[in-house]
């Protein structure tokens, strides 16, 4: 029986400043833990079992993934960055983005509180980056709390991420939901997502270097 990991790995891009993630960092570990072990059960069979591994990242990997197996356990499935708005972006700091956001629409939109782009299609995906906007989330966060509305965004975007799937993954509803919903993935969501953890979608790890570099040359 294969034994297979999908391996998460979160960036707080802003942990130093004390406005990122920081003191919400464990609870939304925990969420997360929990709905991507749900998607790992789903996933599993008589032939080979998958089991989540979610970890904070605190520094910029130091060597690339030996192979592209998606359950190799040194290969990160999903990396999802914490910034604080969409100016702080790592996606615009993609070479091919020239330092702009591709979704130009995400600036004047406070309601955007996440953005996932990809290069290619989903037969053919080159990169993915996901990011979650931290001071919008407080902002629209409302009476929850506000590690579930980070959490939840995370893996609205890591849904995007995965599946391949621009807004046409939004009528799907719960976690998949423009605007999510619920405090964990519904039954669909966790179904989509099983069906294609097998699937390596490829993240700009270097995209927290890429930052650090541009933060450094800023300030």
């Amino acid at each position: 029986m294969a034994a297979n990991t999908y391996v998460v790995r979160l960036v707080d891009i802003d942990k130093k400043t004390n406005y990122g993630v920081n003191g919400d960092a464990n609870d939304v570990r925990n969420l997360l833990t929990t709905w991507y072990t749900l998607i790992c059960q789903k996933a599993s069979s008589d032939n080979a079992t998958w089991t989540a591994d979610v970890q904070w990242l605190d520094n910029p990997p130091a060597t690339k993934p030996p192979d592209n197996n998606a359950g190799a356990p040194f290969v990160i499935n999903m990396m999802i960055y914490f910034v604080l708005t969409p100016r702080d972006s790592v996606i615009s700091l993609y070479p091919s983005n020239n330092g702009k956001l591709p979704d130009p629409g995400a600036f004047s939109d406070k309601n955007d509180i996440g953005l996932t782009w990809f290069q290619g299609n989903n037969s053919g995906v080159t990169i993915d980056i996901s990011e979650v906007y931290v001071t919008r989330c407080r902002t629209l966060q409302g009476s929850e709390s506000m590690p579930l509305v980070l959490a939840r965004t995370a893996f609205h975007e890591s849904m995007h991420n995965q599946l391949a799937v621009g807004n046409t993954m939004h009528p799907s509803g719960g976690f998949a939901g423009a605007n999510p919903t619920g405090t964990s993935p519904t039954a669909d969501n966790i179904n989509r997502m099983a069906a294609s953890i097998a699937t390596l979608r490829p993240q700009w790890v270097d995209g927290f270097q890429a930052w650090k570099l541009n933060n450094e040359s800023i300030h």
